[in-house]
């Protein structure tokens, strides 16, 4: 794995590695990590999860969930050397994490690696679909004591077994049960130690606000040039379907349903925050077959420089 991960590594690659690892450890005079929230429950820091820690823990699972990912590419033969999107990732975890503010919901990062790595194995030919939809039923049921808005991640797994011509009764039944079972679990330790924990699923649920964030020029322009940089993605890989494989096509087509669900979620609920996480390993696979599309130099490097564009811009910009 690492030997490919540094294969044909030119001066110039560490040159240009170099200059964006010191810009990004440069944000700490610019935004220190202990000025952030990094829980979405204040009384949930406990004493040894300090904000370097918590800081560092969450990049690492940025950064090996990118490279796991390219990897399991590799050995597939899918869309070999795609280690490019494992820096997409991590360039757009930095961009989402300082200009956009998004703090309180860096543990979502967790949950979003969980269910992509729990449904990927969906996209196996003839692959059981009934456990992985459990899978990712129980995780969204858990989420949602957390958000309310979480039970719209139910629309991931279901939509996948669509697609894929994997829906049946049994999908969904494991689809159910996997989110009834914390439900069931919750009330049990409701009735046993009156934890309350159903009363703060539904108070999540009834709290739900649909299109009322608010966007002011400093998240805008960030936002802007990561959604160009999205569709551009989106409009390269679907010009080249057509020399697309099935098994790569199902691939391209995994992470867009997943793009989709983001943008929608981004869209349409108040806590936008949580729903661009979504967005992250998506448009960074996305825009790494994309920019290896493309032959001139200077356009390939043009954009891949985009979602740096949108980290910058925050830093230049008046408060």
């Amino acid at each position: 794995m690492f030997a490919r991960l540094f294969n044909n590594i030119s001066p110039r690659n560490l040159l240009n590695a170099l200059v964006l690892i010191l810009a990004l450890g440069s944000t700490y005079w610019f935004y220190p990590v202990q000025k952030g929230t990094w829980f979405p429950v204040a009384d949930w820091g406990l004493p040894l999860m300090s904000p370097w820690f918590t800081f560092l823990v969450f990049i690492l699972v940025t950064i090996g969930a990118s490279l796991f990912y390219a990897e399991s590419l590799n050995r597939k033969h899918l869309f070999p050397g795609q280690y490019l999107g494992f820096l997409l990732a991590a360039m757009q975890f930095w961009i989402w994490l300082y200009p956009l503010n998004a703090g309180p919901e860096l543990w979502s990062i967790l949950l979003f690696s969980l269910l992509i790595f729990q449904m990927m194995p969906v996209l196996v030919p003839k692959a059981n679909a009934a456990p992985l939809n459990f899978g990712a039923g129980f995780w969204i049921a858990i989420a949602g004591f957390i958000h309310g808005e979480s039970i719209f991640l139910l629309l991931m797994p279901f939509g996948l077994s669509l697609a894929l011509r994997r829906l049946n009764g049994r999908s969904v039944l494991a689809l159910i049960l996997g989110y009834g079972t914390v439900l069931y679990f919750a009330f049990s330790l409701d009735y046993f130690l009156d934890w309350h924990l159903l009363q703060a699923w539904t108070s999540e649920i009834q709290s739900l606000e649909f299109f009322s964030f608010q966007l002011d020029y400093q998240r805008l322009i960030p936002l802007a040039i990561m959604a160009l940089f999205l569709g551009f993605s989106v409009l390269v890989n679907l010009a080249q379907a057509n020399q697309y494989n099935n098994e790569q096509r199902q691939q391209v087509n995994f992470w867009l349903y997943y793009a989709l669900v983001g943008v929608a979620g981004f869209l349409l609920f108040a806590n936008s925050n949580f729903w661009l996480c979504l967005i992250i390993f998506p448009s960074a696979s996305l825009g790494a077959l994309a920019i290896q599309t493309i032959e001139n130099r200077w356009l390939r490097d043009g954009i891949l420089l985009l979602p740096f564009l949108a980290y910058l811009s925050f830093f230049f910009l008046p408060s």
